[in-house]
Order: C-alpha cells, then structure tokens, then sequence
C-alpha cells in the first residue's frame, strides 16, 4: 500500500512537471517567429525576425536599405518550408520575391505546421536602428517602466551606412500616458558621448514612438517650428526605424534630450537651473525632486538640473510666481516688475506653439525653464518645447496655452496671468503676426509635403505593425486642422468677433481639461471628446444625468447658444459605489500582462492536480492517526 503511494506520488509529480514544462514550451512556440531574414550593409549581418498579426499572417519589415538580392533567408534546419508553393532551401536568397505581395507560406517541423502568408514589405528613406539587450527580450523592460537593461545598438543611414556601433549603458521605457501605449516609448544612454545623425555628441537620448499619431509628423513638426521661429534649444530629432532584439518595432523619432549640456540647453553648469511644471503626484510616486508651484495644488517643478542652493532655486520660482500671479504684475515681496524676472519674448513663443498648435498639455505638463548663471539678467526663460505628440486635435476652436483654468476652478495658470498683462500680450499679437505666421505659411506649402513624402513608406510599415489607420488621411487631417487652427487664432487675435469661453471638466475628477473658445450666439461642437471620444451613458453602478454647471450645480444645455463664459461636466448619480481614480488618467487606461512564462491553459489542471494531492495527503495524514489510535 505504501509502495502504491509512493509511485503515485512520484507519477504525479512526473505529470505536474509535464504540464508546467509543456506549458512553458507552447508559450515559447507562440512568441516564436518561425524564421528571419538576415540583411547585409557596411560590412555587417542584422537579423530581422518575422511578425505576426492577429489574423495569423506573417510580415516581414524590410529596413530602408535592404537588398533582396543580398538578404537571406534563415529558418531551423529541421523544418520544410513553401514560398508560393516552391520548396526553399536555408540560406536562399530573397531575389526570387517581390515586395507589397501576400505569398502562400507553409513551415512545418516537428513541434508545429503553418499554413498562412507572408508578405516582404520596405521602408524607405529612414536610418535604422538595432538595439539588442543583454537578456534578449524587452519582457523586463516593458515589465515596469523603471527597469533598465544593458546592450547593444548599431545605427545605420538609410542607404545602409553605418553611423554608429556600440555598447549603451541601458534603455528603459519612459513617458506617462504614453508608457501605457503598446508601442513603447525609451531612453537611451550610450557608454560614450556619440553624435548619432548630425545632431551633436551626447549620451543621453530619447527614442518618442508617437503612438498618438498615425502620421508621426506633430512632434518631428513642432519642434522644428520651434527652433524656425527662435526658440532656444528646442530639441533635435530624426525619425528611424527601430528593431528590438531583431523584431520590427516601428517607426521612432530619435531625439535630442532636455538637459543642461554644451549640445542640448548650453547654458552655464554654475549657478543654473532647468525645470519643468510636472504633476506633483507623478513626481511624488516616482521618487523625482520638486519644488510646489502657487498657480496649482496639483502642478509643480520639477528639478532636471540645478547648481544652485534649492532655497535660491525656491526663492527665484516664488518670486516668478508672485509677479506674474499678481494683477499689477509686482512681487509684493519684493516690488520686482515680472519683466525683470522672466525673458517675454521667449515665454511669449512658448506660450504660441502651445496655443498654435493645440497641445493638449498647453500651459500645464512639460512646461520646460531654464535660468543661466552666467547672464548678468536674473531673467528666468521659457523652453525647451516638449511633448508634442498629443497635439493637433479637439475642436480647432479650442484653448490650450491660454486657458483660465487647469485642473481645478482654483487654478490661475501661469499664462494665463501673463496674457492679462499688456506687454506680454502685445508681444505675441507682434510674435504671431511677424515670426509666427511666415513659418506657418511655409509648414503648409513646403514642410508638410516634405515631410508626410520623406517617411510614407515607412509611416505605412508602422501604421500595419500598430494599427494606426491610413496615413494620407492623417497626414490631410493635419494640414486641414492647421488651416482651420490658423484663421480661428487670427480671428481670435485681431478679428471684431466676441469670443466666450466653456470650459468641460472630465469625468469623475472634476478637473478642466477643454476649453473651448465660442463665437457670441454660436452652440458647443456636436461632439465633446475625451481621450477617445467617450459616450457617456449610464454604467452598472451609475445613472449618467447630463451637464450640469460648476459654479450653480444646475443642469445645462449644450445645444443652447452661449452668451457668457460657463464651467460645465457630466454628472453622473452613484447607484452603489461609483469607481475612484487616483489621478486624470487613470480611468481611462487599461493595462494589461500577458506575458506570463506559463501558459494560461497550464494552470487549471495545475490546481486540479494540486488539490488532489493535497486532498490525497491529508486522507493519509487521517487514515495514519486512526490506525495509530487503533494501535494504542
């Protein structure tokens, strides 16, 4: 009987290994590409493995300055594989195929058997990056947002020269909404100052993924328009395709870092500082220094780079702060005049590439400033620009930079203030009119064509990998929204037309995000848009009410003309317990992680097998202390 145990025991421990270890392998299977392509340039071979899409098909994402004739094809020696019906060999070269073409693909080797298709696609025009990390896989990574891994990267021009090889110290993820995008956005931090494509030697770097935007032009556009109209070390970026450990992972835009540097913000290291206006609560969770701001309970500075005493740091922001804040545009503590305290012509150009091109951060996050120890003025200056991805959209006749509210009815943005004070105001009508307009003519009659034409091929690869939408009618949509933008603003700014302004606070946090300017008499848009155009309706644990007003609590019309400036939100009332979110975006964001090292299909006959033998020791453990009774 104790034999029959025994071997029972053993059998399912056998069979618990079985499953865990046949789970383990059918993941890997399934993360598997079943071959790839090795691509030839300056000397060197990459590895480019296949993709797969939802529907089965398998693609593979060329690099600008692949040659077929040269690229070949590379698969386990133990399998037998089709192309359009033909045998093919290991090692054959990809000469016999043609791009944009869906080939009937058959793979199969002694674990599984593909019947599908494969398509060769190209990009063109566009440098290629490959980064490899030490433990092969971005699992960790992607894990956390913290985590970091050492490695490899080669960076080659797109017609195939090589720009750079070397080891980085490590790449981490990087952003806030935007880390919780599928395309990732990274930092970068090379093992030696490099100058990667002409845009000065560093080794800090950013790689943006523009997951917001399926023409991936707005931040490329942006911050070129920046430096055009004279702002002062606004980052430089080149777009490029990148590769993780041989999988395509899209089109990128390599950029420049903000930080104090003789190649990026080359302002003295003594006695200096550079800031951004951040959420405080993200600053607090991750641990990252800042100093609180007056304008809002949830803004605050943070510290990138600072060689000064913090109370001298501190002391500088308050003052900005109060002058700026007060009506007659004094520091009360110290009777400064905020034009000796901040530099207006570059505030004033900050303020308009927010407000021109309809940031959704306008005037509130990665607001970038800087003071340079160096300048015999204690004038405190706004940029870099920053975070442009998320830009170009709503309503043409909306807010950004200039809106009276932020985040909460108690807010009094810096901007904003600044725009009530007459010098400020007539320096961007003058900016706007002068410097700004000319190179806006210029983005819609040259830049935008240049640019949406230099990266189409590779804008369309990104657009299958990630599933985007059209990139024509992105790129459309771009240019008809900044022709829309351009004759509002200058209405806005010069017309006779009396504007009023609604405000819509989001959902559940009561917190200003639009602020729509409306012509006197005119009606709201037919449509009030959040982070995705949410429909609001009523939910399992709420009874959606409609729009109500901040100020009275009562309920508004949307489809009435508006004759005065209101503060609106949807209301909902709580059924049982309404969700609670710990910040703005919160709500709308839904992560997920579904990269487990066993399969999900292991783990019911796991606990199966596990409460069977637990239930089958402790009828032991019983039938033992019976028989031992009996004994006694």
């Amino acid at each position: 009987m104790r034999f029959g145990k025994v071997m029972l025991c053993f059998l399912s421990v056998i069979f618990l290994t079985v499953i865990v270890c046949f789970g383990v392998q059918m993941q890997r299977q399934k993360e598997q590409m079943p071959f790839s392509v090795v691509i030839q340039a300056d000397g060197r071979k990459e590895n480019v493995k296949c993709w797969q899409n939802e529907a089965g098909e398998y693609y593979i994402f060329l690099p600008s300055y692949a040659d077929l004739t040269h690229a070949t094809i590379s698969f386990d020696r133990n399998a037998v594989v089709s192309i359009d019906n033909q045998l093919i060999e290991n090692g054959v070269t990809c000469e016999f195929l043609q791009l944009d073409t869906p080939y009937a693909l058959k793979y199969a080797n002694k674990s599984r058997n593909l019947d599908t298709t494969l398509t060769f696609l190209q990009s063109g025009n566009v440098p290629t990056i490959y980064i490899d990390v030490q433990s092969g896989s971005m699992d960790y990574i992607h894990a956390v947002k913290g985590n970091e891994e050492s490695g490899k990267m080669r960076l080659y021009s797109a017609d195939g020269g090589l720009e750079y090889a070397g080891s980085i110290k490590s790449i981490n993820g990087r952003g806030n909404s935007t880390w919780y995008c599928s395309k990732k956005p990274y930092s970068l931090s090379l093992t030696y100052e490099a100058d990667l494509l002409g845009m000065g030697a560093a080794e800090k770097w950013i790689l943006l993924a523009n997951a917001y935007d399926a023409s991936n032009l707005r931040n490329k556009i942006a911050y070129d328009f920046a430096q055009a109209v004279g702002l002062d070390y606004s980052p430089q970026c080149q777009w490029v395709d990148l590769y993780l450990n041989g999988d395509y992972a899209g089109l990128y835009l390599l950029s420049t870092r903000n930080e104090i540097h003789e190649q990026r913000v080359a302002i003295s290291e003594k006695n200096s500082f550079l800031v951004s206006m951040e959420l405080q609560h993200r600053l607090e969770k991750a641990g990252i220094p800042f100093i609180n701001s007056d304008c809002s309970v949830q803004l605050a500075f943070r510290i990138h780079d600072a060689t000064m005493e913090i109370d001298t740091l501190q002391a500088m922001l308050q003052s900005m702060e109060n002058a700026i804040l007060a009506e007659d545009g004094v520091d009360p503590a110290t009777g400064i005049y905020y034009t000796e305290l901040v530099d207006i012509e570059s505030w004033a150009k900050r303020y308009l590439i927010d407000e021109v091109f309809s940031n959704f951060d306008g005037g509130s996050l990665s607001q970038f400033f800087y003071f340079d120890g160096a300048s015999e003025l204690t004038r405190i200056y706004a940029g870099p620009v920053w975070d442009m991805d998320d830009c170009l959209a709503y309503s043409p006749n909306t807010i950004w930079g200039g809106r009276p509210h932020l985040w909460e009815s108690t807010d009094e943005p810096l901007f904003y203030s600044l725009l009530q004070k007459r010098e400020f105001y007539q320096e961007v009508l003058t900016l706007f009119d002068q410097v700004f307009q000319p190179e806006l003519s210029n983005v819609l009659d040259n830049l935008l064509e240049e640019y949406s034409g230099q990266i189409f091929q590779a804008a369309c690869l990104n657009a299958i990998r990630w599933n985007t939408g059209d990139v024509s009618q992105a790129v459309a949509y771009i240019r008809d929204y900044l022709e829309k933008r351009i004759d509002f603003l200058n209405d806005y700014y010069f017309g006779d037309t009396v504007y009023f302004t609604v405000q819509i606070s989001a959902p559940y946090t009561n917190s200003e995000w639009i602020c729509y300017a409306v012509r006197y008499g005119d009606c709201l848009p037919n449509y009030l848009p959040w982070y995705t155009y949410t429909e609001y309706k009523d939910t399992e644990d709420s009874r959606y009410l409609g729009w109500y007003t901040i100020d009275t609590d009562e309920p508004f019309d949307i489809t009435e003309p508006i004759f005065s400036d209101v503060t609106i939100y949807p209301k909902w009332e709580s059924i049982e317990n309404e969700p609670e979110y710990e910040n703005e975006l919160e709500y709308d964001i839904q992560t997920s992680n579904d990269e487990d090292s066993i399969s999900k299909w292991a783990i019911i006959p796991l606990v199966v097998l596990l409460g069977l033998l637990a239930a089958m020791f402790v009828a032991d453990f019983v039938n033992s202390k019976r028989s031992g009774g009996q004994k006694k």
